[in-house]
């Protein structure tokens, strides 16, 4: 059974209005530069291919903003995502899309380098777009640039505790609470921040609820990553929610499958490594399964309550095939998309 992104369809309008306002600034921003930048079509944009700016943007419906503040909060989305998406590129050496642009391919560090400052800039066009349609006031324009760096620092600086590698094996339980609840879960609020500092008049209770809901979905998306991103991770020293479970559950085969990553990782690629290991210790990768499975659903619950409760199998089942992680679940538990 296929998602139906038709049960989105009323914000369809307003997510694509948003992007292309992006972009179109985007494109001022970058006028003269020498530097092309490639518009997506409006009609060639799938809400598939922006799943979490529909998500915020329907936590956005969820909580009563007008519709003309939600595309303006759509767009200062995308530059955040263009500024975390821009880090994590350098962070892990690859290079995932922001503005597709004439630049070479391979020019992968400039071009995460030009997508964080392209965006930055774009986050100051977008509120003063506000500001001239009397949307935003000029302090708000003037306090959004520390807000929305606000929103993603403490996600940076534990993603920067990392970059020398790490020598210890936290507890499972710890890597949730101390590392991925930071990592993740604070990031998926971020595109809050500014509602949060701008919207008065909005229920507080309902607000709070929302955002932790958001928060439990990006700490199961985490728990995916670590799942798909084993054996990188632990090329990497990173901490990884999986390899926790494996070590408490299991030490000493544990420590001989990271000395053996570790001692021939440039000639192992992880996935028959991954797979035998899955079928050695199945309750390690079942575990980790359920618990992001878990905190998926209960953010989806939230999210998707008092009407909607129909878009929680889908949304769940999209998450995981979009991160890549349909092979830890069992084949009914996943929908195709």
């Amino acid at each position: 059974m296929a998602i139906d992104f038709q049960q989105f369809s009323m914000i369809q309008d307003e997510l694509r209005n948003g992007l292309c306002l992006f972009w179109k600034k985007a494109a001022y921003i970058l006028s003269d530069s020498g530097v092309e930048l490639v518009i997506p079509k409006r009609d060639d944009i799938r809400m598939q291919d922006h799943f979490f700016s529909l998500l915020f943007l329907y936590a956005y419906v969820k909580a009563g903003i007008d519709s003309q503040k939600r595309t303006l909060y759509v767009a200062a989305n995308q530059c955040l995502r263009g500024m975390v998406t821009g880090c994590d590129n350098l962070l892990d050496q690859e290079y995932k899309v922001t503005l597709e642009t004439g630049l070479p391919k391979e020019a992968k560090i400039f071009r995460s380098v030009l997508d964080i400052m392209v965006s930055d800039r774009v986050l100051t066009e977008i509120m003063f777009h506000g500001f001239y349609a009397d949307i935003f006031t000029l302090d708000q324009v003037k306090s959004s640039g520390k807000i929305s760096l606000d929103a993603l620092i403490r996600s940076g600086a534990q993603e920067a505790g990392e970059e020398k590698g790490i020598y210890e094996i936290l507890p499972a339980k710890s890597v949730l609470n101390d590392i991925h609840s930071i990592k993740t879960g604070l990031l998926f609020q971020a595109p809050w921040a500014l509602p949060d500092r701008f919207e008065d008049k909005l229920d507080a209770g309902n607000c709070e609820k929302i955002k932790k809901a958001l928060f439990r979905i990006g700490l199961g998306c985490q728990i995916l990553d670590d799942l798909v991103d084993l054996i990188i991770d632990l090329k990497m020293k990173r901490h990884n929610y999986v390899v926790s479970l494996f070590y408490e559950s299991q030490k000493k085969a544990c420590l001989k499958f990271i000395n053996t990553i570790c001692e021939h990782g440039e000639t192992i690629d992880g996935k028959g490594e991954v797979s035998a290991l899955q079928q050695a210790y199945p309750d390690v990768f079942r575990s980790a399964a359920d618990q992001a499975e878990t905190y998926i659903q209960s953010g989806c619950r939230t999210l998707f309550s008092g009407g909607q409760e129909s878009m929680i199998p889908f949304c769940v089942s999209f998450l995981i095939q979009r991160i890549g992680a349909q092979s830890y679940f069992d084949n009914h538990q996943v929908e195709h998309v």
